[in-house]
């Protein structure tokens, strides 16, 4: 490698150890094996070159979390098996997450860091949406980034935090899951015009991908819990749809039909149903 990869390799490796606030310039020269007046003259300065750094941490972080998401899909309980495969990666790369929070910590400081943290944020969730739905980055809407990945993020994130904080009484895989369905349940769906968030709904169910015979009752009522996508069904057993006010046996037996048409089917034994 040459001196400008060599200070990348290196202080990246300073940002793992010794967090963003304590990483000094002759840290990374020595990480780096180089003089430190090389950073002036590859980067400019140190924040830029941590930022480079701190933008390919979270990059090479965010192409695990996909791995997982995309390997998730295949078990019995795909949402179980992500999250489960998402807490791993955070014990697994513990001092990645601490950098991460010495980052944002040091951004209330630092305006170039809370940039390259705010693009950094961005790209989560356009990839975390796009793994979800199992497409890329690029055909993911502003919509679904700005939901379906945003509220991805802000769990990872939760969890992430509870994890560094005190990992003995942290949430499961499992635990997070059980968490997620619990909270389904206690969304109401707005089915009725008058409902306040009913334009919103309608305008999401405007936007899904399933047919009109499915009924604008469970369209609606599927859109209010974010199923948009037939990937979406993918993840979710028929019992959990059931269970969504709007949302009878006809709707089921219709999404059931369209999605094998599609080679897909809902998650569970026997597609969910």
């Amino acid at each position: 490698m040459g001196n400008r990869e060599d200070l990348l390799a290196g202080a990246t490796r300073c940002l793992r150890e010794r967090g963003w606030g304590r990483t000094t310039v002759r840290d990374i020269a020595a990480a780096a094996g180089v003089s430190h007046a090389a950073i002036g003259y590859h980067f400019g300065s140190r924040e830029a070159l941590l930022g480079l750094a701190m933008v390919a941490t979270m990059a090479e972080w965010g192409e695990q979390v996909g791995r997982a998401v995309q390997e998730s899909a295949r078990a019995a309980d795909p949402q179980a098996a992500l999250w489960d495969a998402l807490v791993a990666s955070i014990t697994e790369r513990r001092e990645v997450a601490m950098a991460t929070v010495d980052a944002l910590v040091q951004s209330d400081h630092e305006e170039p860091l809370r940039a390259v943290l705010a693009e950094g944020y961005a790209a989560a969730r356009r990839g975390l949406a796009a793994a979800l739905l199992g497409t890329t980055p690029d055909a993911v809407s502003e919509h679904d980034a700005r939901t379906l990945g945003a509220v991805q993020l802000a769990l990872v994130s939760g969890v992430m935090l509870q994890w560094l904080a005190g990992p003995r009484d942290a949430p499961s895989g499992a635990d997070v899951v059980a968490g997620l369905r619990s909270l389904a349940r206690l969304v109401p769906a707005p089915v009725d015009p008058g409902t306040p968030g009913a334009p919103e709904s309608d305008a999401a169910a405007a936007d899904s991908e399933f047919p009109a015979r499915l009924g604008r009752p469970a369209r609606r009522a599927l859109a209010v819990h974010g199923y948009t996508r037939w990937a979406h069904l993918t993840r979710v057993t028929s019992a959990e749809l059931l269970a969504l006010h709007g949302v009878g046996p006809k709707a089921v037996r219709i999404l059931t039909e369209e999605l094998a048409t599609r080679g897909l089917a809902f998650a569970g034994p026997e597609g969910g149903a």
